[in-house]
C-alpha cells in the first residue's frame, strides 16, 4: 500500500485455484439455515434400514411406506400430516357437479385450472446432499399460484392429491417431471424427484377472475345479464372495501368491474340500457373513491361520465362541483351546485356545498388580497426613502390588474406619500380608477379599482 501512495508500480499475482471450477455445486448458500427444515431432506427422515432395505437407494427404501396416485406408479405419496375436507380433485368434481345443477345460460366451466393454491414445496433429486429448491428460503409466505400448465404434470398430479393443510412426500417419475431433457442447471436427465408439499391453502377463482382469463372470443359468447351480475357481486366487494376506509382497494375493484362492462359485447337496446344502469353506480362509486383520494381530476372524469348517460344525476353534479371547488373553479362549482338544487331542492348537502362554495372563494381572495398587500408593502427602513418613479411601478400595478381582485386599497401607514403619488401614476397609465383620500394635501390612502 505504500508503494501505491508513493506512485511507484505494483505487479499483482492471481491465484488461479481461486477461479478454478468447483467440484460441485449448489443452488443455495447458507445450508445450515434449512437443514433442520421440516421440509428439508425427508429422505433422511425415514433411514431406518433393515437386512431387506440396506441394498435400495433413499428413494426406494421410500417408495415402500408410499402409495400409487397415478396407476403405473409415475407419482406416489406419502401422508406426513393428515390434511382436513375433500382433495382438490374431490373439490374439483364437486364444483362441477354445482355447476351442471345451474341453468344453462348460468354455468361456468371449472377444472384446475379454476383453484388457486397456497403452498410450500422442497425438491429433491436422488443422491444429492442438498435440495434444488426450497420455497421457505425464497419467501416465508406461502407461494400463490394457479393450477395451470405452469405446473409441470407430476406437481400437478401431486398437488391435486392433497387436502388442506396436508403436508405429503412425493416420488416423481422422470416421465412426470422433466423426462430426458432435465431442467438444468438444477435437474438431470431422467431425474427421478421427490418433493415435500405442504399445502397451505387452496380455493376457488372467482367468477371474475375466470372471466378474465377468457379468450376475447370466449368473452363475447358471455350473456351482458351475466356480466352485470357478476360485476353487481364485485361492487359490493369494493363497498365493503369502502367502507372499511380502503379507497385505493375499492377504486381498483370499481375499475375492474368497470372496464368489464365497457367491453361487454352488446346485442340490442336492452343489452345497452342494462349495461348503462350497472355503470351509473360503478362510475359513481368510482367518482367518490378519487374525492376521498384527492384525485379531483378522476373525479371530475367519473362524473361526468355519469352525466353522459344521466344529464341530471344530482349525485354526479354535486360530486363534479365539489371537484371543481376544490381546483379552485368556484364559479363553474357554483352553477353545477345551482343545477343539482333545482333537481333536488331539498337537499340538505347540495345547500351546505353552496356556503362552502362561497366560503372557500372567499378566503382565496382574502389570501390573495393579503398577498398582494403584501407585494406592494415596503419595510421600514425604506420608507423614508426617495420613492421610485411611477414607470418602476407598472409592474406591481399590473399584478394587481392580472389578479381577481376588484380594488386595491393602500394607506399611509404602509406608504410614503410620494409612493402613493408614484403608485397612483401608475394605476392611471394603465387606466384603472384612482380614488385619492388626502386631508390637507396629506395622504391618508389611495384606492385603484378595476373600470368595468
Amino acid at each position: 500500500m505504500n508503494e501505491l501512495r508513493q506512485g511507484k508500480g505494483v505487479e499483482f499475482t492471481i491465484d488461479e485455484e481461486s477461479f478454478a471450477p468447483e467440484e460441485s455445486s449448489t443452488c443455495f448458500e447458507h445450508s445450515e439455515m434449512y437443514r433442520n427444515s421440516e421440509l428439508y431432506n425427508a429422505a433422511d427422515s425415514d433411514s431406518d434400514d433393515t437386512d431387506e432395505t440396506s441394498d435400495l437407494t433413499p428413494f426406494q427404501r421410500m417408495r415402500k411406506k408410499m402409495v400409487n396416485v397415478t396407476e403405473d406408479g409415475g407419482v406416489m405419496k406419502r401422508v406426513l400430516k393428515p390434511g382436513m375436507g375433500p382433495t382438490i380433485s374431490e373439490f374439483v368434481t364437486q364444483k362441477q357437479e354445482m355447476e351442471q345443477e345451474k341453468p344453462e345460460e348460468e354455468r361456468r366451466t371449472f377444472d384446475f385450472d379454476d383453484i388457486q393454491v397456497a403452498y410450500h414445496y422442497s425438491g429433491k433429486q436422488e443422491m444429492d446432499s442438498e435440495p434444488f429448491d426450497v420455497t421457505y428460503l425464497r419467501d416465508s409466505r406461502p407461494q400463490k399460484a394457479h393450477l395451470n400448465d405452469e405446473f409441470f404434470l407430476g406437481f400437478r398430479i401431486a398437488v391435486g392429491s392433497m387436502k388442506n393443510k396436508e403436508v405429503a412426500d412425493f416420488i416423481i417419475s422422470p416421465e412426470y417431471a422433466f423426462g430426458t431433457m432435465g431442467c438444468p442447471p438444477r435437474i438431470k436427465p431422467d431425474a427421478t424427484l421427490q418433493y415435500r408439499i405442504e399445502m397451505v391453502n387452496y380455493w376457488a377463482t372467482t367468477e371474475i377472475d375466470a372471466y378474465i382469463k377468457m379468450s376475447r372470443e370466449s368473452k363475447k359468447l358471455v350473456p351482458v345479464c351475466k356480466l352485470v351480475k357478476l360485476c353487481s357481486k364485485l361492487r359490493e366487494e369494493a363497498n365493503k372495501l369502502y367502507n372499511s376506509a380502503d379507497f385505493k382497494g375499492a377504486a381498483h375493484s370499481y375499475g375492474k368491474a368497470i372496464r368489464i362492462l365497457d367491453n361487454a359485447n352488446l346485442q340490442n337496446d336492452e343489452d345497452e340500457a342494462m349495461q348503462q344502469r350497472a355503470l351509473v353506480k360503478l362510475y359513481l362509486n368510482r367518482c367518490q373513491c378519487a374525492i376521498k383520494l384527492a384525485k379531483w381530476d378522476q373525479a371530475i372524469t367519473y362524473s361526468n361520465k355519469v352525466l353522459e348517460i344521466e344529464p341530471k344525476n344530482h349525485k354526479a353534479l354535486y360530486r363534479k362541483a365539489t371537484a371543481k371547488m376544490k381546483f379552485g373553479d368556484y364559479d363553474v362549482a357554483r352553477q353545477i351546485a345551482l343545477l343539482a338544487r333545482t333537481e333536488y331542492p331539498n337537499d340538505q348537502s347540495i345547500g351546505k356545498l353552496l356556503s362552502d362554495i362561497d366560503r372557500q372563494k372567499s378566503e382565496d381572495k382574502r389570501r390573495e388580497r393579503l398577498m398582494c398587500s403584501k407585494m406592494f408593502q415596503v419595510t421600514g427602513e425604506n420608507k423614508n426613502e426617495k420613492s421610485s418613479s411611477a414607470p418602476e411601478h407598472l409592474d406591481l400595478i399590473r399584478k394587481f390588474q392580472e389578479s381577481t381582485l376588484e380594488e386595491l386599497k393602500l394607506n399611509s401607514a404602509s406608504y410614503t406619500g410620494r409612493e402613493l403619488d408614484s403608485l397612483a401614476e401608475a394605476a392611471s397609465q394603465l387606466n384603472l380608477t384612482v380614488q385619492k383620500n388626502k386631508e390637507k394635501e396629506k395622504w391618508i390612502s389611495l384606492t385603484i379599482k378595476k373600470i368595468s
